[in-house]
């Protein structure tokens, strides 16, 4: 990594079941999807900066001691700011590793080390205790023992510039799947281990990146199976991307009048911030707001205005009917931010939606037609008019297929982040 990027990652490892029943069926309303079938499991501590994190925790179907660790080298000295996180202390058990060691934390004359703690003022002028260093981790505390759609969490991220100009960061978010492959014998039986005096499966760990990855990790765990669904695993990754959104800010999740409620603002469709920080700041924390949501419904993302299909609150706030009236208008709303990014990410958030359409639908695609769309276009004209409610029943059966798909394959995951200087 060169000296102009530094890079860390929010450490959201979570683990999924492997035992799901057949996938959900047509119904009229969300809350009637089978959603949380693809609940996984989150490693739980308090938000740390560590030169390298190392925790351990129980798998919610093996009830296997995990490994939950990540992170990235980082060099930090040519850049004109540090980066912070508050922190708590940590438990060190083991370090989770890829083939290529692309997460594995260099360590210092073989020692587990914090990052450097301090002090440090933020813009109100109120101080505070950080952690910073060139090499950080981020988690945070949830209070809760699984993730899956309908949860969501804060990234504690802070810059702290080096001198007294003006200056803006880009960040870059991701997001990073892992699959967990149990291991087999030579007549096909799951390979045991005893953990804290419990016989459990033994696993390998590997990092989703293609079918290739996931065929080599197979086969050396002897598990053809999984070989043998190594487009799921892929697929299976490329939704979990779409299904967790970003935000820069909370919404108004308590107002008096309940259709009223949404619970972010700001979402980050392209998963890039652009951060300015005014001049003389030098030396204070500067907080870089994110919020992260794996969205449990596509309603609480598609429709325009409150509607009695849609099960929860919506993520960003509805439209108004002279809103609505003006699309598009300039500034566009939040609520035509997350629709367009359905429409932009159709691949990574709804399986299968290019099969979706009925015969009639179909006709407009044809060259015979004075002005022929695309299958895509006609998927986003169904987006567009969701109300429909044969379009929604179609739309959430894709959004639902592609969580179900999530839980099955996903082991773990966490959110990269990228930090870096910005022009």
């Amino acid at each position: 990594m060169n000296d102009n990027n530094l890079k860390y990652n929010i450490g959201e490892l979570a683990h999924a079941s492997a035992s799901y029943p057949p996938p959900p069926s047509d119904k009229q309303k969300e809350s009637e999807q089978n959603r949380r079938k693809s609940l996984v499991k989150l490693i739980i501590i308090g938000i740390m900066l560590l030169i390298v994190i190392i925790v351990s925790a129980l798998s919610w179907f093996t009830m296997n001691t995990q490994v939950e660790s990540s992170g990235m080298n980082i060099k930090t000295a040519t850049l004109p700011f540090d980066i912070a996180t508050k922190g708590a202390s940590i438990r060190n058990t083991d370090i989770m590793s890829t083939s290529d060691g692309k997460y594995i934390l260099n360590t210092r004359n073989g020692i587990y080390s914090e990052g450097k703690l301090g002090t440090f003022e933020n813009q109100a002028g109120t101080s505070g205790t950080y952690y910073t260093g060139d090499s950080i981790l981020l988690r945070y505390d949830t209070g809760a023992s699984e993730i899956g759609p309908d949860d969501s969490g804060e990234l504690s991220l802070y810059v702290i510039p080096k001198s007294d100009d003006a200056m803006k960061v880009k960040v870059s978010l991701n997001v990073v799947a892992f699959a967990e492959i149990e291991k087999k014998d030579a007549q096909g039986k799951t390979v045991t281990k005893v953990v804290d005096g419990k016989t459990v499966p033994d696993t390998v760990l590997v990092e989703i990146t293609d079918e290739a990855a996931i065929r080599t990790a197979a086969a050396n765990a002897g598990n053809t199976e999984v070989a043998d669904s190594a487009s799921d695993y892929v697929s299976a990754a490329n939704y979990l991307k779409g299904h967790i959104m970003f935000f820069g800010g909370r919404g108004d999740t308590t107002n008096e009048t309940e259709s009223l409620r949404y619970s972010y603002v700001t979402p980050y469709t392209t998963r890039t911030i652009s951060k300015s920080i005014t001049a003389n700041n030098e030396g204070k924390a500067i907080q870089v707001p994110i919020y992260w949501m794996w969205t449990n419904t596509l309603g609480q993302i598609a429709f325009k205005k409150n509607n009695s299909l849609r099960n929860g609150m919506p993520v960003v706030a509805d439209m108004t009917d002279a809103q609505i009236a003006a699309i598009p208008n300039d500034p566009v709303t939040d609520k035509e931010k997350v629709i367009q990014y359905l429409k932009d990410n159709k691949n990574s958030v709804l399986k299968d939606w290019n099969d979706i359409l009925t015969g009639d639908e179909l006709l407009q695609t044809l060259n015979t037609n004075p002005n022929p769309k695309t299958i895509s276009e006609v998927v986003d004209g169904l987006i567009d008019n969701i109300d429909n409610t044969n379009n929604f029943n179609r739309l959430s059966e894709c959004y639902n297929a592609a969580d179900f798909l999530i839980g099955t394959k996903v082991a773990y995951f966490m959110i990269e982040v990228t930090v870096e200087a910005d022009t």
